[in-house]
């Protein structure tokens, strides 16, 4: 899981745009689930650690014990955030107390002799024999929550962590801490004092300090590239599912690739497809309005799915009505045999609809398709705050005189011939006009002279 939730405050501090509430809520639920998933990995690999630690125990006897109560505390500690985590709803505040306390447990241990061990080992051998290194493995562990600002913090405590054992030795009155001298051979000198388990580089605690910082400060440089590319992807996502509501697959895909994808007002021809229910007003009054809403909602979403599956791009709904165009943005030579078979399969669907309305005893519906094929003007509608894109033009009005005359004319479909010329045209044979009729030409309200129809 991707831990986001952090993302709300320290976004903040990059420069990010508020997130909304919706997406805030959002990431505060990946954080509990990253932060829990961390503390998974922690627990896996210091369980690893313990048993590969274990086998110690045939080599140096009960020298290795020490070592193991050292890796068992930090996997308590990791059980116990774990345990903590599971149930808290702030679960930030709970990981950065349990990066204090790792840091503070491995610095402790790194600090104290091991009391199994024969002699002393000088708490100068921990400064000098690069264990700085089990706190860059802490910091490692910590990137599995994906939060910056833990990792931050996780930094901090590290150097904290690692101040411990230069603590214990400052009070140790047999240890010097310092640098080295600066006179004669400079690197004599540094490898003498590096030789001397009497003597504390002061100047190369520091240089690992800042590295522990250094490493910090870049995981959470990379975790923070990392929130914003899966806040990027998910905003695309989101857009590209809102096109999908309206547009096909492979019309979405364009949309997706493109910032300005129609490129202001086009005219071209197109085949556009109006469909309306039969009756919808008298069958209106019948139904209560929570039955009319379900009603729309059954059939929107059997007709959308006909569209899309035949790459149609759904241009509206207008209540109990549907415009769909064939070959828009793009057109296509099959637009007008895709949308022939798209009415088709509308139809087919109705009527598997209305077997499942009969079964639970409702009405059965009936729809009016209409086709025509002509030249249209498509671009956005409306103002800054709304804008839909449409196409406009007489094709447009002429689809929608045609669906109506289906009542008259008492079949499913109306096409114009001009819509059936584009038919024959693009699929080659008069098979795919089969199911149509010539009906001879006809008056059609808001047209000056009469168009040639067919009917199916």
């Amino acid at each position: 899981m991707i831990n986001l939730a952090g993302a709300v405050p320290f976004l903040g501090t990059f420069g990010a745009a508020p997130l909304p509430d919706r997406v805030a809520a959002s990431l505060r639920l990946e954080e509990q689930e990253g932060l829990r998933l961390a503390a998974k990995v922690r627990i896996v690999l210091l369980a690893v650690a313990f048993v590969w630690l274990g086998h110690d125990l045939f080599h140096v006897g009960w020298a290795a014990v020490f070592n193991l109560a050292a890796v068992g505390a930090v996997l308590a500690s990791g059980l116990a955030e774990f345990a903590i985590l599971k149930r808290h709803r702030h679960p930030r505040g709970i990981a950065m107390a349990f990066a204090l306390l790792d840091s503070v447990i491995l610095g402790v241990v790194l600090a104290l002799p091991n009391p199994w061990l024969d002699g002393t080992i000088p708490v100068t051998v921990t400064l000098k024999g690069g264990l700085v290194l089990w706190f860059v493995f802490l910091l490692a562990l910590r990137t599995f929550a994906l939060d910056p600002l833990l990792l931050l913090w996780s930094g901090v405590c590290a150097v904290l962590g690692w101040s411990i054992p230069l603590a214990v030795a400052a009070f140790d009155p047999g240890i010097r801490i310092g640098v080295p001298s600066m006179s004669g051979s400079l690197a004599a000198n540094a490898v003498e004092a590096f030789r001397d388990l009497a003597f504390v580089h002061i100047g190369q605690w520091y240089t690992e300090a800042l590295v522990l910082l250094l490493v910090a400060a870049a995981l959470a440089a990379a975790v923070e590239r990392s929130r914003r590319l899966a806040l990027t992807r998910a905003s695309a996502e989101r857009r590209q599912a809102n096109l999908a509501r309206y547009f096909s697959p492979r019309v979405v895909e364009r949309l997706a690739r493109s910032d300005q994808p129609f490129g202001g007002d086009r005219r071209q021809e197109v085949a556009v497809l109006f469909a309306d229910i039969k009756g919808f007003t008298t069958l209106s009054e019948q139904l209560a309005p929570e039955e009319v809403m379900q009603l729309l909602r059954g059939f929107h979403a059997r007709m959308e799915e006909v569209v899309f599956a035949h790459g149609g791009t759904l241009d509206k709904f207008i209540g109990d009505a549907l415009l769909v165009t064939f070959g828009v943005p793009d057109p296509a030579a099959d637009d007008a045999v895709r949308a022939l078979a798209c009415a088709q399969a509308m139809l087919a669907e109705v009527e598997r609809w209305n077997d499942e309305r009969a079964r639970s005893g409702q009405d059965a519906i009936g729809i009016g398709i209409g086709l025509h094929y002509g030249p249209v003007v498509m671009g956005d509608l409306g103002s800054e705050r709304s804008m839909a894109f449409t196409v406009v033009g007489d094709t447009v009005n002429t689809a929608s005189r045609l669906q109506g005359i289906t009542r008259e004319l008492g079949c499913g479909v109306v096409a114009s011939e001009a819509f059936m010329a584009r038919t024959r045209e693009a699929a080659g044979d008069l098979s795919a006009i089969d199911a149509l009729r010539p009906v001879g030409p006809r008056n059609l309200r808001g047209r000056s002279a009469p168009i040639e129809i067919w009917c199916g």
